[in-house]
Formats: C-alpha cells, sequence, structure tokens
C-alpha cells in the first residue's frame, strides 16, 4: 500500500457557548468540545492498527520522536528523488528567491560586511 490514506467521517452533537440558536442539551465549553475530539480520536487510533499513525496517542504530534528506520526510511526516499532535481523555475520566481536571500534577509549574511 503505497500512498495510503484513510479518512473516517463522524457525526458529533455539539452545543456550544456560541451557537445560541441550540436550546436542548448541554452548553459544552470550547476546552470540553476539544477533548471530546481528542477523545474521538483516540478511539479511531485504537480501533484501526498504529502503523497508520506515527503518534499512537491522540492530540498534537508535539515532542513525538520518529524511529530510527523511519528516519533511514526517509533519507532512503530523498536520496532517490531529491525534491528540486530537475525542476525548473520560472524567471519571475527565480527573481522572487533571489529578493528573499539578498542582503540583511540572506540567512548566510552572520554581519555587516561579512560575506
Amino acid at each position: 500500500l503505497n500512498k495510503f490514506s484513510l479518512y473516517i467521517m463522524d457525526i458529533l452533537n455539539i452545543s456550544t457557548e456560541a451557537d445560541l440558536s441550540t436550546t436542548e442539551g448541554s452548553v459544552q465549553t470550547l476546552q470540553e468540545f476539544m477533548l471530546e475530539l481528542v477523545q474521538l480520536e483516540q478511539m479511531y487510533l485504537d480501533l484501526f492498527f498504529n502503523k497508520y499513525n506515527i503518534n499512537p496517542a491522540a492530540g498534537s504530534r508535539l515532542g513525538a520522536k520518529h524511529t530510527e528506520e523511519t528516519k533511514e526510511l526517509f533519507s532512503k526516499i530523498n536520496k532517490e528523488n531529491p525534491p528540486f532535481l530537475n525542476k525548473t523555475f520560472s524567471n519571475e520566481v527565480l527573481e522572487g528567491m533571489r529578493k528573499r536571500m539578498s542582503g540583511s534577509l540572506n540567512p548566510m549574511k552572520t554581519c555587516d560586511g561579512c560575506e
């Protein structure tokens, strides 16, 4: 399965403080709603094989680390198909790149007068 994608649609009944037209049911705070979304995401992560999500816990990916195997795979893929190899850019794009990287915007420039 190369380039496999899985999409799941679920309908949530929500009534938030911002939705004043809803009179039945309890009113949820934004934090309660976000917690419910994370719990729903976790339910589907647990339901399906963890291989399909790099982070087995629902919520933020912040702090998750790639395994050495994954890093090697990324390296191999990038070596086989470098992102900018054989790419061509229009003159307008090239000029924009030059402007963005010139003068004080140049990341290689470390001080005034140094180049």
